[in-house]
């Protein structure tokens, strides 16, 4: 489903061109760090290479899957693929670094982006045309 007019389609983050990224989601590089708690239920995600079992792939690089929960395995997020290469419907428990969320428009997280159009935000806030923001996420 599309979002509504005039909302964002993923959540921005306040960064400004003088402002450093936002520590919570960024390394010393900038660049956006996954941990398990990046994750939860629901979320929609794409392989970002090829995910193998015992040496045979099972999982081609951009497949998509849904998040189910965390793993039993420590450090780890399960994920219900569309369609995996050994054809079964088992779930997989894949490391944060395996994964990235699958964005409207094809959006990564840690982006940086510009608003093209005022977008509303509750309590009557808003993004002006042209303001810089950073991609954090999915909508929570």
């Amino acid at each position: 489903p599309r979002p509504r007019s005039g909302h964002a389609a993923m959540a921005l983050s306040s960064w400004h061109r003088h402002d450093p990224p936002p520590a919570v989601t960024s390394d010393p590089c900038g660049d956006v760090v996954s941990d398990v708690h990046s994750f939860v239920c629901g979320d929609f995600v794409v392989a970002v290479r090829d995910l193998r079992v015992r040496g045979s792939v099972v999982v081609r690089q951009a497949s998509r899957g849904c998040v189910v929960g965390p793993a039993s395995s420590s450090g780890r997020v399960c994920v219900q693929f569309e369609q995996r290469e050994d054809l079964s419907e088992n779930r997989l428990n894949c490391l944060p670094d395996e994964l990235r969320h699958a964005l409207v428009g094809g959006h990564q997280v840690g982006a940086r982006v510009r608003a093209v159009r005022p977008l509303d935000l509750p309590r009557g806030r808003g993004i002006g045309p042209g303001t810089p923001r950073v991609i954090v996420g999915p909508p929570r």
